[in-house]
């Protein structure tokens, strides 16, 4: 399982991706849902903090993020701080409700309550941004006049996203990703609604 937490720097609301795929996310599987991801933003600049998953730190990963600077900036989380990572706010919700104590024979069926406890989240605003201010990054979406907000050594681009977790695909509503790596999931794999959307 795989999420992304989206949030406007100058507002605009959050938006949940979820995905589900058999295997592994490897560097060449990341590297298709950034370019995914980049569809899905619109040709918005972003910033991307995710932790220090081999897969993100590969050579092969590195020499493209090279290449897309032009749209993306990504900062690697603290070794060991989970603590740091909103979309963790996400797995707990999920762990806490639609998955607790839940005992199944299939995979399908652990698949069809995390969909549920997306769906939870996606209709309930305040989550997205409570997993934010938990992990200390609300500061973050303080829109400067004109500036950039600082993270580190590196800036937010203004009027950017700022994207959070462990991205696994990107969808427009009604279509569902393909591919040898895809298990059928039930319900949709998209973003939804903006938080806060009627």
């Amino acid at each position: 399982m795989a999420a992304a937490l989206c949030y406007g720097v100058r507002g605009g609301g959050a938006q949940l991706a979820f995905h589900v795929t058999a295997g592994n996310y490897d560097t060449d599987t990341l590297i298709e849902v950034l370019g995914e991801l980049r569809r899905f933003l619109g040709g918005e600049k972003a910033m991307l903090l995710w932790d220090g998953l081999l897969a993100h730190r590969s050579n092969a990963m590195r020499a493209w993020l090279a290449t897309q600077r032009s749209w993306l900036v990504v900062e690697r989380l603290p070794a060991y701080a989970p603590e740091l990572n909103p979309i963790e706010g996400l797995w707990s919700s999920l762990k806490a409700v639609e998955l607790a104590n839940l005992a199944s024979p299939t995979l399908a069926e652990v698949i069809t309550q995390a969909h549920m406890g997306v769906e939870r989240v996606r209709q309930t605003p305040h989550l997205a941004y409570s997993f934010l201010r938990h992990a200390g990054l609300v500061g973050l979406m303080t829109p400067q006049p004109d500036t950039q907000v600082p993270l580190g050594a590196r800036r937010l681009p203004a009027g950017g996203r700022l994207v959070v977790g462990w991205p696994g695909g990107f969808s427009p509503p009604g279509s569902h990703r393909s591919g040898r790596d895809s298990l059928p999931s039930p319900g949709s794999c998209h973003p939804g609604r903006p938080a806060g959307a009627g």
